[in-house]
């Protein structure tokens, strides 16, 4: 299998490439690139701050009791226990615009982003990733807004 660079895709714009190459040169208020010394300096920041960490491996534990929960998940969830464990947190809203792939994405970015955190800085992290499937704003599930061709925003909404 052969890796393509995602600049190399037709119409991927080059900031799109740049922010995921670490090369943007617009400030989005966030890090783009993972480096140890933040994280590893975030951390110490956060393991000093009380957090109800008991509360949240309760409540995670227990909203998760009718799955079939994975070890591996079960174990993550319980780290969070810890204190100076950091979590990559994401999810997804349901929606036009996003569908399965768009969901799985997300959820792997994190899964990878968290291992990536922790091998290079060596801080415990785990990822977590939720799902706002109770969500009953349909007007807002039902839309897609989008950058057209001719650099104009367009918007569709789905009737039901």
């Amino acid at each position: 299998m052969k890796l393509i660079p995602l600049r190399e895709l037709p119409g991927t714009p080059a900031l799109v490439a740049d922010t995921i190459e670490g090369r943007a040169r617009v400030d989005f208020g966030f890090p783009t690139r993972v480096e140890a010394d933040l994280w590893r300096a975030r951390s110490e920041q956060e393991a000093k701050r009380d957090r109800p960490r008991k509360l949240l491996v309760e409540r995670l534990l227990a909203q998760s009791e009718n799955l079939d929960l994975h070890e591996a998940a079960r174990k993550n969830i319980e780290a969070l226990n810890e204190p100076g464990t950091l979590a990559v947190v994401t999810g997804q809203q349901a929606g036009l615009g996003g569908g399965p792939l768009l969901t799985l994405y997300k959820a792997l970015t994190a899964i990878n982003l968290a291992r990536r955190i922790q091998r290079e800085s060596g801080i415990r992290t785990v990822p977590l990733f939720w799902t706002a499937t109770s969500d009953h704003n349909l007007a807002e599930a039902a839309q897609v807004f989008w950058i057209n061709l001719e650099n104009r925003l367009a918007w569709y909404r789905a009737d039901g």
